[in-house]
């Protein structure tokens, strides 16, 4: 979950950079949404990571 501070600076990024004013509601699943991006994003990587390492064990 992102914090409350977070989000009030993500709901000031998006108005400086695209002039766009959210409610507290719509802040909150675009931070919590980007959370879950970057979390399955990490998933991804350490699951490659594991199947590399799996794959260069085998080999030796």
């Amino acid at each position: 979950m992102v914090s409350k501070q977070m989000l009030q600076k993500l709901k000031i990024i998006i108005k400086d950079e695209y002039g766009r004013d959210l409610s507290d509601s719509e802040v909150f699943e675009i931070g919590n949404g980007l959370v879950r991006y970057f979390k399955t994003l990490k998933r991804l990587n350490l699951s490659k990571q594991f199947a590399n390492m799996k794959k260069h064990t085998n080999q030796t």
